[in-house]
């Protein structure tokens, strides 16, 4: 979790921003990362600073930066606060910033665009718009084009929720693949990818999981998944333990080899990134994933 959002929770902060020194401890896995997601929030309220480290050590990494888009306009009536929804200008300060502090953007993954823009109905004060998906394409393309406006060779790919339907199972997946051909037609280029958020402990997440990836590589769309831990998890220790478990049942017991493995979390779990030789740090749960896999060969 980055810093803007930990200190937007409440929580402590932590040794996030020791990732991008050049004697930080983690260069086993640095080396194995191709991309690396920044929140659009976190580019729009970082300190200048702050963002110009970043990318400077990504840059020197050679890790690609990938940007989490809020591709939806928000308006008066809906949207507001709602994930994925941003400001008429938002796109454009966020593209501006990084620019000006050294950043180039490889990737983008627009954040649950279907999820909260065609489903999402009302959480609290949130309330959906609802949208009909082709709208939802069409949004999404405007912002896309604003960014390659700046970044012309981006790769765009979307992140969604699995095993956490709001309708049934069987109107998911027809949502998902009206979504994908929608995107294709609104924007003139498939997504470049679409990433599984898996939703624990939901039933049946593991078929959930498979049939989306089925959709996604009928449509020509490499999948991703998210390992993570979950929120019920009390320890950095039992959250990358949790982690562990869930690559490891579906990559073997699912038989389901992601195109793309993204890590990430939305918890305070794990409190710690550094360093990777330290069980319960983020950077440690990748070097596990990373020695697995060794082993599997």
């Amino acid at each position: 979790m980055e810093p803007f959002w930990r200190n937007h929770w409440g929580l402590q902060p932590n040794d996030y921003l020791d990732l991008f020194h050049p004697d930080s401890q983690w260069s086993n896995v640095a080396a194995h990362v191709n991309v690396f997601q920044l929140t659009e929030q976190y580019v729009l309220n970082a300190p200048d600073a702050e963002l110009a480290a970043i990318f400077a050590d990504l840059n020197r990494r050679h890790i690609a930066f990938a940007l989490s888009s809020e591709s939806l306009l928000a308006t008066h009536d809906c949207g507001r606060a709602v994930e994925g929804y941003a400001g008429p200008n938002a796109t454009m300060r966020t593209l501006n910033r990084v620019r000006q502090f050294g950043g180039t953007i490889n990737t983008v993954v627009l954040d649950e665009p279907l999820n909260f823009g065609h489903v999402f109905r009302v959480e609290g004060n949130k309330t959906g718009c609802q949208l009909p998906i082709p709208e939802i394409a069409r949004q999404a393309a405007a912002t896309v084009a604003q960014i390659r406006s700046f970044f012309p060779d981006v790769r765009v790919g979307d992140l969604e929720p699995f095993a956490a339907w709001p309708k049934t199972e069987s109107q998911w997946n027809h949502d998902l693949a009206e979504w994908f051909s929608a995107y294709q037609s609104a924007s003139g280029q498939k997504l470049a990818f679409v990433i599984a958020e898996v939703i624990y402990p939901s039933p049946n997440w593991g078929r959930g999981l498979v049939e989306g990836a089925q959709i996604a590589r009928k449509n020509g769309i490499p999948f991703g998944v998210i390992y993570n831990g979950t929120r019920q998890d009390a320890t950095d220790a039992a959250w990358t333990a949790d982690a562990r478990s869930h690559y490891t049942v579906i990559e073997t017991s699912l038989r389901l080899k992601p195109d793309i493995a993204f890590f990430s979390t939305w918890t305070q779990r794990p409190d710690h990134m550094l360093p990777e030789s330290q069980d319960g740090t983020m950077t440690n749960l990748v070097l596990s994933y990373l020695q697995w896999h060794r082993v599997l060969r």
